[in-house]
C-alpha cells in the first residue's frame, strides 16, 4: 500500500499483477491499471500524482503516470534474479533491492542504474548473497536504507524513516515477508524503533 501524500488517494498492488487506485474521501475503488507481468513485490509514492511498482520476477520497475494512464518502465540488469522492493527517494530519483543482494539508484530520465551496488549485505554461510528484503528513503534527501538477514536479528522485512528523519521503524520477522522459506529461530517477530544521530558532516 502507498498514499500519495497529502491527498486521500491510496495505491495498492498484489500478486495478481495489478495497480488498484482507491479514493479514502469515498470509500471507493477507482480504478485498476495493467502492466506488470509478474506479482507486484512493492509500491511507494510521494506528492505527484504518480507512484512506482517492483515487478519482482518480470525484473522490472514501473514509474505510474495517473492522469496520462502511461508508465515508464526501467529493467533490471543482465544478471538481475528480481527486483523485490523500491521506494522513492524523490520525484526523480529511487532505490530498489533484489534478491541478489544487489543496491540499485535509479534516475526517471535513465532505463538502468545510475549506481549498483552488488552484495550490498554481504553473503550468507553458503556463501550466497544475503537478500536485500526491504528499503526505505528518508524523503527529499541523501539517506537511505536497506534491510536483508544475517541469521542473528532475523528479516527485516520493511523499514521507514520518520517523517523528521530521527527514527527508522523496522518490522523484523522470523521468516522472509514473501514466504517460508527460511526461519531464524532465535529471532522474534517484533517491531523495532532505531534512533539515529546525525554528525555536522551528515546532516
Amino acid at each position: 500500500l502507498a498514499c500519495r501524500l497529502g491527498t486521500q488517494q491510496l495505491y495498492s498492488c498484489s500478486r495478481d499483477r495489478t495497480v488498484k487506485l482507491w479514493n479514502l474521501d469515498e470509500l471507493g475503488y477507482v480504478d485498476t491499471l495493467f502492466g506488470h507481468v509478474d506479482a507486484i513485490a512493492d509500491i511507494d509514492a510521494l506528492s505527484r500524482e504518480r507512484f512506482i511498482t517492483a515487478g519482482a520476477h518480470d525484473r522490472t520497475l514501473r514509474l505510474w503516470k495517473v492522469p496520462e494512464e502511461t508508465h515508464l518502465i526501467f529493467n533490471g540488469y543482465a544478471s538481475c534474479v528480481s527486483i523485490d522492493c523500491v521506494a522513492l527517494i524523490n520525484e526523480n530519483h529511487f532505490v530498489s533491492g533484489s534478491a541478489d543482494g544487489s543496491l540499485c539508484v535509479w534516475s526517471i530520465f535513465k532505463k538502468k542504474p545510475v549506481c549498483l551496488q552488488k552484495e550490498a549485505h554481504g553473503c550468507g554461510h553458503d556463501n550466497q548473497p544475503n537478500w536485500i528484503v526491504s528499503v526505505a528513503a528518508r524523503r527529499y534527501t541523501d539517506l537511505i536504507a536497506s534491510g536483508s538477514c544475517d541469521g542473528f536479528t532475523g528479516f527485516i522485512n520493511c523499514l521507514k524513516f520518520s517523517d523528521d528523519g530521527e527514527e527508522v521503524v523496522c518490522a523484523v520477522g522470523q521468516e522472509h515477508k514473501r514466504g517460508r522459506w527460511w526461519k531464524i529461530g532465535d529471532a522474534r517477530n517484533v517491531i523495532t524503533v532505531f534512533a539515529l544521530t546525525y554528525t555536522e558532516e551528515s546532516a
